[in-house]
């Protein structure tokens, strides 16, 4: 029997008289709220659709109808990014576009699908935490790290408890965040590439033992990538589709770790302690895209 997923975000008739419909048809169908969905992801590990504290296999099923109305609209489209990854039909190619497509967030769900080495990262709405709290508590080690969408280190918290992560939770206006395992570290790294070459890289450290960002302070230096760190950053931002980006990674005994690859990326730092002129190296290169 042929299996279908139904992701709803609107009225729930509509979900009712679509599972008879498939009854009828002789049609398996699993009917899921797009709010009560979590998604966890490791580069290293398989990635887990939860649904009302249940795993969703979405490999398993032939064909996804995606229905959605209102403020969910990002899970909706993490959902479209998995069932592309696993090759599943579904209705409207417009459900992978999305305002946050190219914002932190997404990119854990992308990079982990092709296994690219990501801290173990937990996606949420504040409804679906309290949907599928059980399960994601499970999965979560404390100290953890709290992050919604955002750049130059803001939306981003350090939480040592239980008591601290749902009182910060309940304090965040945003579709969606997310908890990672908190990486300890003395200095994370922020490699800048364009067109596929590495202009220059930087060590950050912190002031505060965490914020390790330039504009929260953090101090610099210019920094050397191996050809392993290199391969992976190319190719991360090869995945996500990033001619420019500041590629943002930790160093761990097991290899690196992306943090992020930042669209757009702020370049005076980087400047600062390579002495590189970043407007300048971009302009040669085009320049010699179009041959002249």
């Amino acid at each position: 029997m042929k299996k279908i997923l139904f992701v709803n975000g609107g009225v729930r008739e509509f979900a009712k008289r679509f599972k008879e419909s498939c009854e009828r048809n002789k049609l398996e169908c699993v009917s899921i709220r797009t709010h009560h969905n979590s998604v966890i992801v490791a580069g290293s590990e398989s990635l887990k659709y939860v649904h009302l504290g249940e795993e969703i296999p979405i490999e398993s099923f032939d064909y996804a109808f995606i229905r959605v109305k209102g403020r969910y609209t990002h899970l909706s489209s993490l959902l479209t990014y998995i069932l592309e990854h696993y090759g599943v039909p579904y209705n409207d190619v417009s459900n992978l576009e999305h305002t946050m497509g190219d914002e932190k967030i997404t990119q854990m769900v992308r990079l982990s699908l092709e296994k690219m080495p990501i801290p173990k990262t937990l996606i949420f709405s504040t409804q679906s935490f309290k949907k599928n709290r059980d399960f994601i508590l499970k999965e979560t080690t404390f100290p953890c790290v709290l992050k919604t969408n955002g750049s130059k280190g803001q939306n981003v918290w350090k939480i040592q408890n239980l008591s601290d992560l749902e009182k910060q939770i309940g304090q965040i206006d945003q579709e969606l965040m997310i908890i990672q395992e908190f990486i300890p570290n003395t200095y994370d790294i922020r490699a800048l590439f364009f067109d596929g070459q590495l202009l220059g890289a930087i060590e950050r450290s912190s002031q505060d033992g965490f914020y390790n960002n330039a504009s929260k302070g953090g101090n610099l230096k210019e920094a050397e990538l191996s050809a392993e760190e290199i391969r992976l950053s190319k190719k991360a931002c090869q995945i996500l589709e990033v001619d420019f980006g500041g590629v943002d990674f930790v160093r761990t005994d097991k290899g690196i770790l992306f943090f992020e690859i930042n669209k757009g990326p702020q370049v005076y730092g980087l400047e600062s302690a390579t002495g590189l002129d970043i407007p300048d190296f971009l302009v040669q290169k085009i320049k010699k895209r179009l041959g002249r």
